[in-house]
């Protein structure tokens, strides 16, 4: 892939907030994938790109609308990045996880080794480029 020929490893940051809706209780978040169907695209999104880690925020602002929202919310500031399979992909429950906030960049940063400014994000949103801008990696769009 082109990613084995740019010898560097490479990661995926995937904001999953339909998960934190459906995991929240909220009856109209059912259009969402669940855990099962999210797990199979970010593992072939692994397998595609040669990526060595993934890391899937499940939060979302109208996750606060229920109780478990909100628990599993206020959980996700205590948890660090949970490995949910051994091929390294992880779940976090945090805000700061989620782009545009920094925290899913820096932790992969500091997970994979590497400081910021040896860095890229490849993205194709605003909250992409948030994102790397918060965490002073130098941001590419597609």
């Amino acid at each position: 892939s082109w990613v084995q020929e740019a010898s560097c490893p490479v990661v995926i940051l995937t904001n999953q907030g339909g998960l934190a809706l459906r995991w929240a209780g909220l009856p109209w978040a059912r259009r969402y994938p669940g855990l099962k169907a999210i797990l199979r695209r970010i593992r072939a999104g692994l397998e595609w790109s040669g990526a060595v880690l993934a890391l899937a925020a499940a939060n979302h602002r109208k996750q606060y609308r229920t109780a478990r929202g909100r628990l599993l919310a206020a959980l996700g500031k205590f948890l660090p990045p949970i490995p949910v399979t051994p091929d390294g992909i992880f779940i976090s429950f945090d805000a700061q996880f989620r782009k545009p906030a920094p925290g899913g960049i820096s932790w992969l940063c500091r997970r994979m080794n590497v400081s910021p400014g040896e860095c890229i994000f490849v993205g194709d949103s605003t909250d992409d480029r948030g994102a790397a801008q918060a965490a002073g990696v130098k941001f590419i769009p597609v």
